[in-house]
């Protein structure tokens, strides 16, 4: 039945969803823990505190991570 189906689909878009979140949090922790949170990981340029409030899992400055978003869509 499609609606089954969906509710299934849906189901597991969100647990993919919510496994990355996780997934960045553990990164965001254990860059805290080895003293680099707060840099980009891709150029260790400081990333701003407004993002890092926006989104404390934030690995990456601005300019990294549209650059990233751009080349993995």
């Amino acid at each position: 039945d499609a609606q089954v189906s969906t509710a299934r689909d849906l189901e597991f878009a969100i647990n993919e969803h919510e496994t990355a979140e996780l997934g960045a949090i553990d990164a965001a922790l254990m860059r805290l823990i080895a003293g680099t949170y707060g840099r980009c990981i891709d150029c260790g340029a400081t990333i701003p505190d407004a993002r890092l409030n926006a989104a404390p899992d934030a690995a990456r400055c601005i300019g990294c991570q549209e650059k990233t978003e751009h080349n993995h869509p």
